[in-house]
């Protein structure tokens, strides 16, 4: 029998934040949680020279797209996701109205990840006492290129299309990040400690997907089933 209520999740972590309720009983869903780690040798970072807006920017930034955790070999910014989902029950709806944030923070895109689905909203900040050009395209398409003035309001986009858009500050050519839209509520990023959680499940099967800026992409089958939790790790070597 299903439930009128509606249960709200807003889950915050050090590089995630995103928002969904549930609307199906929870006997019948599947919390499926893990980590991605990184084996082996970290890749080394390395220095880019900046000669524009020095006194904000600094000379030099570090150009560090792999962040493992030193200690449990946790990997951040890892966007896990199912591939081939449908939400035809709509057991899991995404809250729509929960904006998905990116600043310009210190000559840095904030977060250099973020994931979202289609309908929401991304909204673009400033943070910096100097000028910086935003440009989101998705296959070489602009989606939004706009400047913004030091104390500037945030700029605001529906996005309506998935797939991954990459985001540039034109004036500043070393800032970059990535946002993931999908056309489903089932995803997530891993936080500092390489962990995630999806939304729940309904039972069944399953390609499960890791896709990280550098590292490439890793996919797994599963078949979701009780008990209520369901734990998948994935391994980059």
């Amino acid at each position: 029998m299903f439930t009128s209520m509606v249960w709200l999740f807003l889950i915050v972590g050090g590089t995630h934040e995103y928002a969904w309720s549930i609307l199906a009983p929870p006997s019948d869903a599947v919390t499926v949680t893990g980590r991605v780690l990184l084996h082996g040798q970290q890749p080394t970072s390395h220095m880019i020279a900046v000669k524009v807006d020095t006194s904000t920017c600094g000379t030099s930034v570090a150009n560090t797209p792999v962040i493992r955790n030193p200690r449990t070999a946790g990997l951040a910014n890892a966007v896990v996701s199912l591939e081939g989902v449908r939400n035809d029950r709509g057991d899991v709806v995404s809250d729509m109205s929960h904006k998905v944030a990116i600043s310009n923070v210190h000559c840095t895109f904030s977060p250099q990840v973020k994931a979202a689905q289609v309908g929401q909203v991304v909204e673009i900040r400033n943070e910096d006492p100097i000028l910086h050009n935003t440009h989101i395209t998705l296959d070489q398409r602009t989606v939004l290129n706009v400047a913004q003035l030091p104390g500037g309001r945030p700029v605001s986009k529906g996005l309506k299309k998935a797939g991954r858009h990459v985001v540039r500050c034109d004036k500043h050519k070393f800032m970059g990040a990535s946002l993931l839209v999908f056309d489903h509520p089932y995803y997530a990023v891993t936080d500092e400690s390489g962990s995630y959680q999806l939304p729940p499940v309904p039972p069944g099967r399953y390609t499960i997907r890791v896709w990280h800026e550098s590292l490439g992409v890793l996919t797994q089958d599963i078949e979701v089933s009780s008990p209520q939790r369901s734990s998948v790790d994935f391994t980059y070597r």
